[in-house]
């Protein structure tokens, strides 16, 4: 009996703990002092990113333990009639193979229901954001908008791209209903892009030089 008691006292530990694990939120890393915490949690494969391809860049898809402030990331769409999986990925960057210094974090996300979904959780938490592609840029052309947060905890900077992915038909009735991406890019202010050349770039004034558009 005592051994039965232990077994199931035991249980209900270990499904305390479990469903008290901390997520990751991705908007409060800390660049410069959190990576080997963060990576021992983490499969990662290599990727490509949407900053540089002078940028060593590792993806990650097991994204249940991670949010944007109290947003977590989903891995399936529910719909009415469908489960459709995101493909929603972080990508942790990098400015050398043997990853001993983080320079980056890129958050993709589909099937956001609103173009404002993410940008009112970074507001609430940051203010409002500096608007980046303005009227007559490229980027706003295409209906795309960019916002950035200057100097935010850390010496960090928040970017946030969002854009129309499409419509999502519901089957039964014959409707439709626009859904949102969005690419969240968390950088340390003083990171930089080292090219083959020798020249160097900081992945702050890249980013801005194309948000910006």
């Amino acid at each position: 009996m005592k051994v039965l008691i232990k077994c199931v006292l035991l249980l209900m530990f270990l499904v305390s703990c479990n469903s008290n694990q901390k997520q990751l939120d991705i908007i409060e890393v800390n660049l410069t002092k959190d990576w080997a915490k963060i990576s021992e949690k983490l499969e990662l494969t290599e990727s490509d990113n949407n900053t540089s391809e002078y940028l060593n860049s590792y993806e990650t898809k097991n994204i249940d333990n991670i949010k944007i402030n109290t947003f977590s990331i989903p891995a399936i769409k529910n719909t009415a009639t469908i489960a459709l999986p995101t493909e929603n990925k972080v990508a942790f960057l990098f400015n050398d193979k043997e990853k001993k210094q983080l320079v980056e974090i890129e958050t993709s996300l589909n099937y956001l229901n609103n173009n404002t979904e993410i940008l009112n959780l970074i507001s609430d938490k940051y203010g409002k954001g500096k608007l980046l592609s303005e009227e007559g840029t490229v980027n706003k052309i295409k209906g795309i908008e960019n916002y950035v947060w200057k100097n935010i905890d850390n010496n960090h900077t928040l970017f946030l791209s969002t854009f129309s992915l499409g419509n999502i038909q519901d089957l039964e009735t014959k409707s439709s209903k626009k859904q949102y991406s969005c690419i969240l890019y968390l950088v340390a202010n003083n990171a930089e892009i080292i090219y083959p050349n020798g020249q160097k770039e900081t992945i702050l004034e890249r980013l801005i030089v194309k948000l910006s558009s």
